[in-house]
């Protein structure tokens, strides 16, 4: 495995093993629980968050937070393009800035 998702076997054994097992919903997990300080998981629906609950021990002791089908969320008011272009170049700014890269605005 180690050599297929190109990581260290330590971070293998911390990040990807359930009960023994090589298990990629365990790094998800384990990666928001260091990220978000234990938040927990957002979920489309209750009904999701049950099923997973179901489905997956890993999951049973895990606060799921449902967030609601978009399909049921009010529209958001239409915006300009200018105000979508602003928005934008904060994000990528801001998001450099927090990964330590050079600040450029014709990133893609």
């Amino acid at each position: 495995m180690s050599l297929v998702f190109n990581l260290k076997i330590p971070t293998i054994r911390k990040y990807c093993l359930f009960e023994g097992r090589f298990n990629l919903l365990r790094a998800g997990i384990r990666y928001a629980a260091e990220a978000q300080g234990g938040r927990g998981l957002c979920v489309l629906s209750s009904a999701t968050a049950t099923q997973l609950r179901r489905n997956h021990r890993l999951l049973q002791s895990r606060r799921l937070n449902a967030l609601g089908h978009p399909s049921r969320l009010k529209a958001r008011k239409c915006e300009s393009m200018e105000s979508l272009k602003k928005q934008r170049e904060l994000a990528r700014r801001n998001l450099q800035h927090h990964g330590g890269l050079l600040e450029d605005p014709e990133a893609k």
